[in-house]
């Protein structure tokens, strides 16, 4: 019973992986001096080149909402192809569009976690797109970034041109961070590791049991009859 326990509690909370920490990648975060926006069709994305093989978990964005964009929008990866961003998403998290704060000078670095994450590879460029399924000018995700000479070399803004399109928009970069997990453990080994506590617990709890419990049960049973003399 108690190894089945152990294993449900590893499969149920820690899903595909078990992550320690994360690694920051390719990123532009300081030197923002504007705000671009997302709403149909003018979504926005960020490409980037990374440096190093990695599987990307996250990213963080720095976000706010004029008045009520509709939510939750959706954050994913996508592969490019001549730089500009192509195809199916690679990997998406969902963004509670909700929860960002109303004005520009009060936007705010938003995480963005992908449940299975995907690997990129060195030296191929993504992009990390940002799509509303509604809202309108007046109701629109802005997205901060750094439109004086931004020196981020690695990628570039690009806006929606609506019907699948992108444009890039030179000179800007838009604020971005991406991570990799510090260490994920496969599931598969945590719950090997946790069924075999599992087992060491029920292979010691009996003699245990005879080498504490007894005595102690035998020492109260003597206490108690102090009480109760005959």
């Amino acid at each position: 019973m108690k190894k089945s326990l152990f294993v449900f509690i590893g499969v149920f909370l820690l899903g595909a992986n078990l992550v320690f920490g994360a690694t920051l990648y390719e990123h532009l975060n300081v030197g923002d001096d504007i705000s671009t926006y997302s709403f149909p069709p003018y979504h926005r994305a960020q490409t980037f080149t990374p440096q190093t093989d990695h599987k990307i978990s996250k990213v963080r964005l720095k976000l706010w909402r004029k008045n009520s964009p509709p939510s939750p929008a959706v954050v994913s990866i996508k592969a490019t192809s001549g730089g500009v961003p192509t195809g199916s998403d690679l990997c998406s998290g969902g963004l509670n569009v909700n929860s960002l704060p109303t004005s520009v000078g009060t936007a705010i670095w938003v995480e963005i976690s992908f449940d299975s994450g995907c690997d990129l590879l060195a030296d191929v460029k993504y992009a990390i797109c940002l799509i509303n399924s509604g809202g309108d000018s007046s109701n629109k995700i802005g997205w901060k970034a750094d439109g004086s000479s931004p020196p981020y070399t690695r990628g570039s803004s690009w806006e929606g041109t609506g019907g699948g399109g992108w444009r890039e928009a030179s000179g800007i970069d838009q604020m971005f961070e991406e991570y990799a997990p510090l260490i994920a453990v496969p599931t598969g080994m945590v719950t090997s590791t946790l069924a075999y506590i599992g087992d060491v617990f029920i292979a010691v709890k009996t003699p245990i049991f005879i080498g504490i419990g007894l005595p102690l049960a035998f020492w109260v049973i003597k206490k108690l009859l102090l009480f109760f003399p005959r």
